[in-house]
């Protein structure tokens, strides 16, 4: 079974050439890049429900879409030989061959004179063309992982970059600047007045200082990056209260549909839970969360991420502002009977 994502959901990450993890990005995007060579086929990659960080070109389901998205080209058809012309005259073979009196291109000095000249048989086409069959090492067996959440670390090898030289252009209009002004540097140390007829040098003079404006104009600033900054910390508040009724509104929906929350491990970007059906099967589901530089506002307009893993995968996008009302109520029923539809598209009991 099939545990790759959909190819137009932004679900799978990969890491660069420095080690570094990118995405995530649609499935489709990752393929063509790898069959186009913008990144190598051995690029780590990882999408949620992945037991871990794999490399392209040793997963057998990213290798079966990668042919699906771009076939390969058809073997050439097997060569096929003319059948022989019947109009064709036939060949008059001589009687006998006569040796020459002197031998040539040092032969023995006399031959016997040969049989009759046999016309060769006809033309053997070559055995049918095999293409050769893609090579693909099968991955080892698929550990589920417990949660959502993508390995923290990827020791990527450390690319030997060589550096190059750069040979600048030698021109003969380059005109030869022979003068070149002298830079003097004053000297920054104190002077002092060794002439005094008391015999004490001169002190030096006392520092200007500082010039950092008008009080009063300083003063405003300043409370104009207070208020600034008092506001968004207000509105990270905000967020994370909404990521907490996110979080409490898939809780209670995931009892309401009769599941068992047999572990609930939420990450920096996921609500993570792994249930277990009446039945005893398990089922893995994560929501995005509610990010706490987002403004409430765009919070509730785009879509957060909804993963399940059950007998296959699905994700889709819910969007908050479907179940918040105005005076800050819950449409508690609504949720519910969505993130049914979504366990569901994952499969049914067999």
């Amino acid at each position: 079974m099939s545990t790759l994502p959909p190819h137009d959901v932004p679900a799978v990450f990969w890491i660069d050439g420095a080690g570094q993890q990118q995405g995530p990005e649609p499935l489709s995007t990752v393929i063509y890049w790898v069959a186009h060579e913008q990144i190598p086929a051995s690029t780590p990659v990882w999408w949620q429900g992945a037991p871990n960080w794999t490399p392209f070109n040793t997963s057998t389901d990213l290798n079966d879409a990668l042919q699906a998205q771009f076939p390969p080209a058809p073997a050439p058809s097997p060569f096929s030989a003319p059948a022989p012309s019947e109009s064709a005259a036939p060949f008059d073979t001589p009687a006998a061959f006569e040796a020459p009196a002197t031998p040539m291109f040092g032969g023995p000095a006399s031959a016997d004179a040969g049989t009759a000249y046999e016309a060769p048989t006809a033309f053997q086409a070559p055995a049918t063309f095999e293409a050769p069959a893609a090579v693909f090492e099968a991955p080892t067996a698929f550990q589920a992982p417990a949660t959502f959440e993508a390995p923290l670390t990827y020791d990527a090898p450390i690319a030997t970059v060589e550096p190059s030289v750069f040979l600048a252009p030698v021109s003969a209009d380059v005109p030869v600047v022979s003068d070149v002004p002298e830079i003097i540097v004053p000297d920054a140390q104190p002077t002092y007045d060794l002439t005094a007829t008391n015999g004490a040098a001169a002190e030096p003079a006392a520092p200007a200082g500082l010039q950092l404006g008008d009080p009063a104009t300083l003063d405003a600033d300043f409370a104009g990056l207070t208020e600034r900054a008092a506001a968004f910390d207000a509105e990270v508040e905000r967020a994370a209260a909404l990521d907490d009724q996110l979080a409490a509104m898939v809780g209670q929906s995931v009892a309401d549909l009769g599941f068992t929350v047999i572990d609930a491990s939420p990450s920096d970007d996921y609500h993570s839970y792994r249930l277990s059906e009446p039945d005893g099967s398990s089922v893995s589901l994560a929501v995005q969360r509610v990010a706490p530089a987002y403004t409430v506002a765009a919070a509730v307009e785009r879509p957060l991420a909804c993963f399940v893993d059950r007998r296959r995968q699905v994700s889709v996008g819910v969007f908050l502002g479907d179940y918040l009302a105005d005076d800050g109520s819950v449409d508690q029923a609504l949720f519910t009977k969505h993130l049914a539809s979504i366990i569901n598209a994952a499969g049914t009991p067999a």
